[in-house]
């Protein structure tokens, strides 16, 4: 979702709706489509078979997405931690993941905002300095994040 954020930063609004509907509407119409085709087969005796072979596939698609996003998120002992108390609780109970998304950021910002007011933020929370946009100055050269 943050293409619209990027398009509305780049373009304005109106481009940001046209980034939205570009990214989005080859995939939903496709989906749309099958769906309406596969609907038709319900009786064709080959179907279970295709949908039980087909089943592993997707399984493996999602876990090799929750594999790449986790290679960015679990960067430490303390996100590793992290990740896996939410795995053991979504296995123990029936709980909406956005829930424990949401949990999450609230704790994040119980903590950091306090150490922000006295000016103590985080690493990660603090601004780099400000480079001109197309800047040729080498990463070498620029000045340390205060």
């Amino acid at each position: 979702m943050m293409i619209f954020s990027i398009g509305e930063w780049a373009a304005g609004l109106p481009e940001a709706i046209a980034v939205l509907i570009a990214f989005f509407g080859p995939t939903a119409l496709l989906a749309f489509i099958v769906a309406r085709g596969w609907k038709k087969l319900e009786k064709w005796p080959w179907r279970t078979f295709i949908q039980h072979g087909l089943a592993p596939v997707s399984i493996g698609l999602l876990l090799a997405g929750c594999f790449t996003m986790a290679k960015g998120a679990i960067s430490g002992l303390e996100t590793a931690a992290i990740a896996v108390g939410v795995l053991l609780i979504l296995l123990q109970y029936k709980i909406n993941p956005a829930l424990l998304v949401l949990g999450g950021a609230v704790n994040r910002a119980a903590v950091v905002f306090p150490q922000m007011m006295d000016g103590n933020a985080p690493k990660d929370f603090r601004r780099a300095p400000a480079v001109p946009y197309g800047s040729t100055i080498p990463l070498s050269e620029r000045p340390p994040a205060p």
